[in-house]
């Protein structure tokens, strides 16, 4: 019963506002998505990336990955690594079942290591520079020592 997913690319228009980055459909006022960046100083300087939604008649457009590679734009201009905690396995989030294009989505980005937490149920993942700093934070996943303040 496997069904062939068709993803139909659109553009989107980004917008930041605070902790919150959105995306619009192109020449549009409707937002098809968003998700919250964070930035945190303690113990570590690091963005938390959480809630990545895109709504239900936008899924499979590609706004989710254009989503992804603005975090990964503001990661890099700001020389500050992603921790990505969000739901990615197939067990329910809030009592709803993720979509399935979703599923294996940040694994499959460019530059995202993946690193089991012992505290969660599913996998977290961190993007930025493999530098000393990039280490401490996948070391302390590991231990269970990341506060996802959510």
């Amino acid at each position: 019963m496997n069904e062939l997913l068709t993803i139909r690319k659109e553009f989107g228009e980004i917008e930041r506002l605070g902790s919150t980055i959105n995306i619009r459909k192109f020449g549009s006022e409707s937002i098809a998505g968003s998700i919250s960046l964070v930035p945190l100083s303690e113990p570590i300087r690091l963005y938390l990336v959480y809630d990545l939604k895109v709504e239900r008649e936008e899924q499979g457009k590609g706004f989710a990955s254009q989503l992804m590679a603005e975090v990964e734009k503001i990661s890099r201009e700001s020389s500050m690594p992603v921790v990505l905690h969000d739901a990615t396995d197939k067990e329910k989030k809030g009592g709803k079942t993720q979509n399935p294009l979703s599923i294996g989505m940040y694994k499959k980005r460019k530059g995202w290591v993946e690193v089991m937490d012992p505290s969660q149920t599913y996998p977290v993942y961190v993007y930025g520079t493999r530098d000393k700093v990039f280490e401490q934070i996948v070391d302390r996943i590991k231990q269970g020592l990341i506060f996802y303040g959510n």
